[in-house]
Parts: structure tokens; sequence; C-alpha cells
């Protein structure tokens, strides 16, 4: 299982997938294994994920559902071999935010939100791509500090600020982030998480497409990727 650990951490952007909007971008995939000690992946499709999670005062069942752009987690205590209810999380895409209202067992609620900042966005010396016309770069972090996080809400986060990408791609990218940061849960993540787009544009058949490279990282000075993203879309009148 160590090997396993430091494989899928030193291999986490082999993650990386290609895709386009046309005519198909997402793969359906069930997977259950374990990839450390303490989570155990139960199932994993193009619109869920379920798993346990070992934190510091024991362990947890999570059980994550996404549709359209909100997804619903519900958390569980394991005790006794049973679960014990905790909380449910309904999370919503919003522009480039993702609010978050919590449900207790005992009624009580809380929100908050995961905000995305763009903090670049300007043209930089960039080499030519298949063809293709540099446009500019973005650079975004997303701020996952002090929030009640699970992998589908850090998901959630990632699609928030990279658009056409499916759900199952987003938690792939957090299960690599977790094992890049040693392991474990999502407390391990750091408080932000580091984007970087790089857009083209291109004529095919008469018709404009912009292509979006997406790399995702764990420190801010870009040098541990976890994974990416790349998607074309048509360009249209007046866009």
């Amino acid at each position: 299982m160590k090997h396993l650990r430091k494989w899928i951490s030193a291999c986490s952007v082999m993650f990386i997938l290609f895709a386009t909007v046309f005519p198909s971008y997402a793969a359906s995939s069930s997977i259950s294994y374990n990839y450390n000690e303490t989570n155990v992946f139960t199932n994993q499709d193009n619109s869920s994920i379920e798993y346990t999670e070992s934190r510091d005062d024991g362990l947890y069942f999570i059980s994550e559902h996404f549709s359209g752009d909100s997804i619903d987690s519900k958390i569980y205590k394991i005790e006794d071999g049973k679960n014990r209810f905790i909380s449910t999380i309904h999370s919503k895409i919003t522009n480039n935010e993702v609010i978050c209202a919590e449900t207790k067992a005992n009624g009580e609620t809380d929100s908050y939100k995961i905000s995305v900042d763009v903090i670049e966005n300007k043209p930089q010396i960039t080499p030519y791509f298949r063809s293709a016309r540099y446009i500019r770069t973005e650079k975004s972090e997303i701020s996952l500090l002090g929030k009640k996080l699970t992998i589908g809400i850090v998901a959630t986060a990632i699609m928030a600020v990279t658009p056409m990408m499916p759900f199952a791609v987003a938690t792939k990218i957090v299960i690599a982030a977790i094992a890049g940061a040693g392991g474990g849960g999502v407390n391990v993540l750091p408080n932000y998480l580091y984007v970087t787009t790089d857009i083209y544009s291109s004529q095919l058949a008469g018709k404009r497409y912009r292509r979006y490279e997406n790399r995702y990282y764990l420190d801010r000075a870009r040098t541990q990727c976890v994974g990416s993203w790349t998607f074309s879309k048509r360009w249209g009148n007046g866009h």
C-alpha cells in the first residue's frame, strides 16, 4: 500500500485528460480501491462518489451526488459498524463561487462559500500550439481556508473555475491533490489550490473555436502539478 501511495503521488500528473466538447468528452468509470491507509473508495462514476475517510475523531462515510450545477453531500460517522448521520451539505455553483449550506442532524444550519479569485489575466510570451493563436493566460486561486470540505465539494469548486469539466474528472484531480499532499483526507489539502489556464483561438472549416488548457497545482509557485483538463468549444458571434 505504501508503494501504491508513492506511485500515485509521483504520477498524479498522469491524470491529465484531453478532451473536446465535440462530440463527447466524458467517460464513465466505476472504481473500488484503496489509495492510502485512510481513504477507501466504494464507488465513483460520472455523477457520484462514495468513500470512507479517517479523521482525528474517527471513521466517516461520505456519499456525494452531483446534478446540474449542484452537489449534495451526506456525511455519516461510523460507530460500532453502523452509520450515524451527521449532516447534509448542499453546494451550488454560482458564477465563480460555490455556495454551501449545511444542515446538521440536530437541525442546526451553517453556510459558507468557496471563492475563486482571478489573480492574473494577461497575455504572456507563449509559443503557438498546433497552429492555434495564443490569446492569454489566466491564473486563479481556489480558497479552501476554514471550510468544511469533502472530495465532491472541492471538485465542484474546480468545476466552478473550469467550465465544461465533468464531475468525474474533477474528483480525480482532487484525489491526486490529496495523494500529492501526503495522503489522508481533504484535511491535508493546502489553504488554496492554484489554476493556470492558457487560452488559444483556432479555426476549422470556417468555424472558430477556443481551446482552454487548464493545469492544477498545490503550490503558488506552480511546481506541484496534480492534473490538467483541456477542452475546446465553438466560439459564436458576439463572443
